[in-house]
């Protein structure tokens, strides 16, 4: 390698961007049409080649897992969450929304009443639920607008749901944007994975499928439970503890209950995946329930040492097990060609 010229050893670092599959068969052609382009003297690439080639390698792997190389449980976990995870949100958006509404009425509810009560709480609350609901709605119609071929409808909901889910992620962190809030945490992870399903899967369409009836009437019931029960007894001061709890497993209940109803492992590889926000909600309560006698000096020192720290450790186990999976897959499919 050291008689290699400079371009040349600096282009081919950059095709490492690249699956290793990929530059097995088509690395050499790509150096030389490369070494071919370039201009005399030059000695590194170009700005614009940099970024073509940096782009060019992840759209390759992101090619690769969407159309079936890797680990299929992974991926249709993935699937599956990209559509559970807005509904699962939705339901714990509209129970949270409506207890602290009914726990400030203490009567009837009138519009005039109701415009006293929306505080700025509230009304952060409601705009994520907005939010919320486009996203489900647009998930929901993506797929059957795709199968008939409206393209131009499809990019149109996509665009409207992503602007939506800006605009209550921003009011979300501009109300609860404290570094404690498990709320907003917790919207944070939802909302990274759900980006990584929607990229790293055969998305809505395939995570319908998976669903099947049973699955959806699953997460509408405890939803439905959820909803009713929060509502119901937000009223009574004394319930209100129980309202939190009720919603904080929420998450939890629901997506195990769709779990049941997958094929194994897909099910299995869901439950990992929402470990990573569901930490917020059992993990960090546990710690802040059975280490509360620990002598720290701050609450910032608590919060690295059980929330985010272990946050983070439960992210990397579940990328790294979702990658070791698909290089088992890909070692695999390379056997049986051979």
């Amino acid at each position: 390698m050291s008689g290699v010229p400079v371009l040349e050893r600096r282009y081919r670092r950059l095709l490492t961007w690249f699956p290793t599959e990929h530059r097995r068969v088509y690395g050499e052609e790509m150096i030389g049409v490369l070494l071919a382009s370039a201009s005399a003297g030059q000695s590194r690439p170009g700005r614009a080649e940099i970024l073509d080639l940096v782009g060019g390698g992840l759209r390759a792997r992101l090619r690769r897992v969407r159309t079936g190389e890797g680990n299929p449980a992974w991926r249709d976990a993935l699937a599956v969450f990209s559509v559970v995870a807005p509904v699962v949100l939705l339901g714990w958006l509209t129970a949270s929304y409506l207890a602290n509404i009914e726990q400030q009425v203490g009567g009837p509810l009138s519009f005039p009443r109701y415009q006293e009560i929306v505080s700025r709480t509230n009304f952060a609350l409601l705009t994520a639920l907005i939010a919320a609901g486009v996203a489900v709605m647009a998930l929901a119609a993506g797929p059957a607008l795709a199968r008939r071929r409206q393209a131009w409808a499809v990019a149109m909901i996509r665009v409207i749901a992503a602007a939506a889910g800006v605009l209550g992620l921003a009011e979300v962190y501009r109300v609860f944007g404290a570094p404690d809030n498990e709320f907003t945490l917790y919207v944070s992870l939802i909302a990274v994975l759900e980006v990584i399903a929607l990229v790293a899967s055969q998305g809505p369409a395939r995570g319908w499928q998976l669903l099947s009836r049973r699955g959806v009437v699953v997460l509408a019931l405890i939803s439905v439970a959820v909803i009713t029960v929060c509502t119901a007894g937000a009223a009574r001061t004394e319930y209100w503890n129980v309202i939190n709890t009720v919603l904080d497993i929420s998450g939890g209940v629901s997506v195990l209950g769709v779990a049941l109803t997958l094929r194994w492992p897909v099910g299995s590889r869901l439950m990992v995946l929402w470990a990573i926000p569901g930490y917020q909600f059992f993990g960090f309560a546990a710690a802040q329930y059975l280490f509360t006698n620990l002598q720290y000096g701050s609450w910032t020192a608590f919060e690295v040492d059980f929330r985010f720290g272990p946050t983070a450790v439960i992210a990397v186990l579940v990328g790294l097990a979702g990658w070791r999976s698909g290089r088992r897959g890909r070692r695999h499919a390379l056997d049986a060609s051979d």
